[in-house]
């Protein structure tokens, strides 16, 4: 027979457990899961290589240690198997439930000559949250990956409340001249270089600014063309 001192024990512990795992579940902060899709590209096949500079970009400035998770690649690959072109709104928002993302971002490049326009959105699952809204235009390719960042930066401060400090940027440490010179072209394409137009993976520089441009190097003047 259990008597009136081992049921109030009992239920003491019942409590103490609920109490414990009731303060646990709100210590936890719930991570927002947001699915990247690859943006429609209406433009020449020679700029098909920017599809993936845009998602590198997003995807490294939405990550947020224990706060924000983009959903791997080879998963979104997968649940866009059978999508051939570009997706809908509609169709956008049906492929982040089946991820089971908590916001699904897409959007459109469209290039016409040297002039781009970016069409960018992303939309929560929930219902009644606000979407986040982009549309810019590039006078070149320059500008795109600039306005990809104010993007990223629009996402970040409206959906995720995350703000970027400006001022701690500006006061970190340059490292460009000791680091490896792979590394070199996709930061100097965010701060404002030309990309070439021959080869995305180069830079145009005078003869003046090759000088002082760090980790750029400036061979001797040729009087002759090399093709290779």
């Amino acid at each position: 027979m259990i008597t009136v001192s081992t049921k109030a024990k009992i239920l003491a512990a019942i409590l103490a457990c609920l109490w414990i795992s009731t303060a646990l579940a709100q210590e936890t902060p719930s991570v927002s899961k947001v699915a990247i899709l690859p943006f429609t590209m209406n433009a020449p096949s020679d700029l098909a290589y920017m599809k993936d500079s845009i998602r590198d970009m997003l995807t490294s400035r939405l990550a947020w240690q224990g706060k924000v998770q983009v959903i791997d690649r080879a998963s979104v690959e997968q649940a866009m198997r059978n999508k051939k072109g570009g997706v809908s709104p509609e169709e956008a928002v049906a492929i982040g439930k089946g991820l089971k993302a908590d916001y699904v971002l897409f959007g459109t490049v469209t290039a016409i000559g040297k002039a781009v326009s970016i069409d960018a959105k992303m939309v929560p699952m929930k219902s009644g949250a606000e979407p986040v809204d982009l549309y810019a235009q590039a006078n070149s390719l320059d500008e795109v990956i600039p306005k990809i960042n104010q993007f990223a930066e629009l996402v970040n401060r409206k959906a995720f409340g995350r703000s970027t400090d400006t001022a701690q940027q500006g006061a970190e440490v340059d490292t460009s001249a000791t680091m490896n010179p792979e590394f070199l072209i996709p930061q100097m394409m965010m701060a404002g270089a030309k990309i070439s137009y021959l080869n995305p993976n180069f830079l145009e520089v005078t003869p003046d600014g090759a000088i002082g441009q760090p980790g750029l190097w400036r061979s001797q003047t040729f009087n002759w063309g090399i093709v290779g």
